[in-house]
């Protein structure tokens, strides 16, 4: 079930880069998109991806390396591509968002629930994986406020959409997730300074959300349902220990540092005790050196430019989406959760979409550029599918495994069989 998740993602890699392979239609269309990407944008994504490419294949791991690159490179296939996709349905994207929203709770609600009836004992399990909630969570708060919003004309939906907003609140209180809390508030208080015309709305809508997420908290999960069941109320403690170890990670990530960077899977394979450095940043300086790392600050950067600068509704919002969970990126593990990649690589193309006017179908590329999406789709395939299969292969193993650490992207433990390329 861990696995199911990630072999999602990897389907939907193998699926795009296939379309791109066979269709010509396709590969135009991919194309033409990359026309709404500014020069220094252009210049920042190719520079982090040239020099992650030389880190891959100078350094420790090669194969692995290539592997964990080109997963990557297939989620930024997945983003060009859905680009003119959600440029036609965007509200539609925005009201799955909802939905995703309600199945959350749904999911930490049935564990209250049925914590409650049993009487069971709080144990690390309480709450089903609180932090892969989380790390989803983050991108839909903006998009489900917008479309709140939006839909004041009618009535009977505005209202279900407000609850909705109250209910992503409770999600957050009954996973105690203080870093998601805390980013979500500060980027719709950013949003409603930036939105003169709708700064009303956005703050009143936030203090509602806040107080009836408070209020279903305590009716739907804790304490009420326990008193009604036993007439009293359950002990429950914070998820979170006493102790994260996080300075001790910053120090092992820290050792590992260098210029030109170890490749991926290199914090992972290296240290036996930890599965993977505390942030995006980190892994990025750990695994493809500081180029890149210095490409991704500024890419953050220049999305908030464009966000502060722009008046476009539109623009602001989607970009703020994806601002929001890249930020976190800045402190967490987000990206490290497959349907959180996803979900990043989804905002991507929604951002990417609002910033112009669609752009005219491209009729015709050169061969080269033919070739060389051609190219980069079946190497995606193959490194994605093979890593999948290694991941099957190993699964004896893992069952026998003492210790389990977790990968970047897929599965369980460092999937090595020969020593480190050095």
């Amino acid at each position: 079930m861990y696995d199911s998740k990630r072999l999602f993602v990897c389907a939907i890699i193998v699926i795009f880069c296939l379309g791109l392979t066979l269709f010509k239609a396709h590969r135009l269309q991919f194309w033409s998109s990359f026309t709404l990407i500014s020069p220094l944008c252009g210049i920042l994504v190719m520079s982090l991806l040239t020099f992650a490419a030389i880190a891959n294949w100078q350094r420790v791991y090669v194969w692995n390396s290539q592997e964990n690159f080109f997963y990557i490179v297939g989620l930024t296939i997945v983003a060009a591509s859905l680009v003119p996709i959600v440029r036609h349905h965007r509200v539609l994207v925005y009201q799955y968002f909802s939905w995703i929203s309600i199945f959350l709770f749904l999911s930490i609600g049935s564990v209250f629930w049925f914590r409650a009836y049993m009487q069971l004992p709080e144990s690390v399990h309480t709450i089903l994986n609180p932090r892969f909630i989380n790390q989803i969570q983050i991108w839909l708060l903006i998009p489900i406020f917008y479309l709140t919003i939006i839909c004041t004309r009618k009535r009977y939906y505005h209202y279900a959409m407000q609850v909705i907003c109250a209910l992503n609140v409770t999600t957050i209180l009954a996973t105690d997730a203080q870093g998601v809390a805390t980013v979500g508030v500060a980027a719709i208080l950013i949003w409603a300074g930036l939105e003169a015309n709708w700064r009303k709305e956005i703050v009143l809508l936030l203090i509602q959300s806040i107080i009836f997420g408070v209020m279903f908290k305590f009716l739907l999960l804790s304490p009420i349902p326990e008193w009604f069941l036993y007439g009293e109320a359950f002990t429950w403690h914070t998820l979170k220990t006493e102790s994260s170890g996080q300075i001790v990670i910053w120090l092992e990530a820290f050792s590992l540092t260098s210029f030109w960077g170890l490749g991926g899977d290199s914090f992972l394979c290296l240290k036996e005790s930890f599965s993977q450095p505390p942030n995006w940043p980190q892994w990025t300086q750990i695994s493809w050196g500081v180029i890149p790392l210095i490409a991704y600050v500024a890419l953050l950067v220049y999305g908030f430019y464009a966000i502060i600068k722009t008046r476009n509704k539109v623009v602001r919002v989607s970009g703020l989406s994806l601002m929001i969970g890249l930020s976190y990126s800045l402190v967490s593990g987000i990206l490290d959760s497959p349907i959180s990649q996803l979900l990043a690589a989804c905002s991507i193309a929604m951002f990417w979409a609002s910033l112009k006017p669609e752009p005219k179908l491209i009729t015709h590329t050169s061969y080269f550029q033919h070739l060389t999406i051609i190219i980069l789709s079946v190497l995606c395939i193959f490194f994605v599918t093979n890593k999948v299969k290694q991941r099957v292969d190993i699964y004896p193993q893992i069952e026998q495994a003492s210790q389990l650490k977790t990968q970047l992207w897929l599965g369980y433990q460092c999937l090595l069989s020969d020593l480190p390329h050095r």
